[in-house]
C-alpha cells in the first residue's frame, strides 16, 4: 500500500527547517557517519519488535481484498469546513491524497482501532486521532503549498501586479527578473513552473496564445485562505460521533464514541515534538498558517502602480492601453 509508505517517510522523517541548530546536528551526522563514530540510537531488540509489527498490519485484508474495508467516519467534520479551500483547483486532487493517507495512519494504528468483524466486509474504523495525525503530517503540508509564495513567485507577483490588464510571456518575465532590482537570473523553464504553480494556486492567469502569456489575476486581490485552512477539530469529533451513530450499530457506535471521541482517545503524540497534545487544543497550525498569510498579505495589500503606463491612450479613447515594457494588454474590463 502505498499510502502507508509514504506515512511511514513522512512520519518518520524529521521535518527540516533553517535553523542553525540543525544544519550543525546534520553536519555532525554526516562525518559521524564517514568516520565510524555514529551510535544507532534503537537498539537491536527494538528494531525487531518494530519490524515485527510492521508484518502485521493487515495491509492486504483492507487494501487488497473484499475481505475488509476502512471505514472513515472523520472526514465529513474535515470537509465541511473545507481546509483545502475549493478556490485552489488543486484542492480536487488533494482531498482524495488526505483521506488515503488518513486511512493508512488508522491502518497504521490498527491494535488500536476499532474494527466491526461482525460484518462483511469487516471494518476498520478511522479515529479523530488518525485524521489529526494525517493532517498534521500530510494535510497541512498540503494547505500550505497552496499558499505559500516562493521568493521567485513573489518577484513575479509583484511585477505583474504592478501591470495590471498586461501579460508576458515566460520569456519576457525571464527578462524582467534578470534586472538588478529582482536579481533572478533563472532558466525559463524556471520562470514557466513558478507561473504554472501561481496559476494552480489562482494568483496569476494563463493565455494561450504564441507565445503562452500570463498576467496578474484578479482573484489574487482577495485571497483569505489563513482563516478558511484552520480546523476547529471540535467539529470534526462531533461529527464523527454522528456519523458513528449514524453507521454502526448502537453499541458498536457508543463504544466508538468512547474510546476514540472522548478522553484518552484524544490524547495523541505530536509526530515532530514528541510532546502529548489534546487534538482539540492544538492550535500550531493556525499560528503557521497566520505567518503565511501575512506574506501572501504583504504582496496583495500594495496598491496596483500604473504609473509606469502611457495614458495616451485615454485621449484619443483607444480600447488597449500602450506599454512601454514588452507587454502586451489582456483587454480585461
Amino acid at each position: 500500500m502505498k499510502n502507508l509508505s509514504e506515512m511511514d517517510s513522512r512520519a518518520f522523517t524529521l521535518t527540516p527547517d533553517s535553523s542553525e541548530e540543525q544544519t550543525r546536528a546534520i553536519n555532525i551526522r554526516q562525518v559521524e557517519l564517514r568516520d565510524g563514530t555514529y551510535e544507532q540510537r534503537v537498539d537491536d531488540n527494538r528494531l525487531a519488535e518494530i519490524r515485527s509489527y510492521y508484518r502485521s498490519i493487515p495491509i492486504k485484508k483492507y487494501t487488497e481484498s473484499d475481505a475488509g474495508e476502512i471505514l472513515n467516519l472523520t472526514m465529513a467534520g474535515v470537509q465541511e469546513q473545507e481546509p483545502l479551500p475549493p478556490k485552489f483547483v488543486k484542492a480536487r486532487r488533494d482531498i482524495p491524497r488526505l483521506m488515503d493517507f488518513i486511512d493508512a495512519v488508522a491502518l497504521f494504528h490498527h491494535e488500536d482501532r476499532m474494527e466491526i468483524t461482525s460484518e462483511y466486509p469487516q471494518k476498520l474504523l478511522v479515529a479523530p486521532a488518525d485524521a489529526w495525525y494525517g493532517f498534521k503530517i500530510f494535510g497541512e503540508e498540503l494547505v500550505m503549498s497552496a499558499l505559500n509564495l516562493k521568493p521567485l513567485d513573489r518577484k513575479m507577483l509583484h511585477f505583474l501586479r504592478a501591470r495590471t490588464n498586461q501579460k508576458y510571456s515566460a520569456m519576457d518575465l525571464q527578462k524582467e527578473m534578470g534586472r538588478p532590482e529582482y536579481g533572478e537570473n533563472r532558466a525559463v523553464s524556471e520562470i514557466r513552473q513558478s507561473l504554472e504553480d501561481m496559476i494552480e494556486k489562482l494568483y496569476v492567469e494563463r493565455h494561450e496564445e504564441n507565445p503562452v502569456a500570463y498576467s496578474a489575476s484578479p482573484f489574487g486581490q482577495s485571497i483569505d485562505v489563513s482563516e478558511q485552512a484552520k480546523l476547529d477539530w471540535s467539529k470534526v469529533v462531533e461529527r464523527a460521533k454522528e456519523k458513528a451513530r449514524e453507521n454502526l450499530p448502537p453499541d458498536e457506535a457508543e463504544k466508538y464514541i468512547q474510546d476514540h471521541c472522548e478522553g484518552s482517545g484524544l490524547i495523541v503524540t505530536h509526530p515532530i515534538s514528541g510532546e502529548t497534545v489534546n487534538i482539540l487544543e492544538d492550535t500550531d497550525f493556525e499560528e503557521e498558517l497566520e505567518e503565511a498569510q501575512e506574506d501572501v498579505d504583504e504582496v496583495m495589500n500594495e496598491p496596483m502602480d500604473t504609473d509606469w503606463r502611457d495614458i495616451r491612450h485615454l485621449a484619443d479613447d483607444q480600447p488597449n492601453p500602450a506599454t512601454t515594457d514588452g507587454g502586451e494588454a489582456t483587454n480585461r474590463k
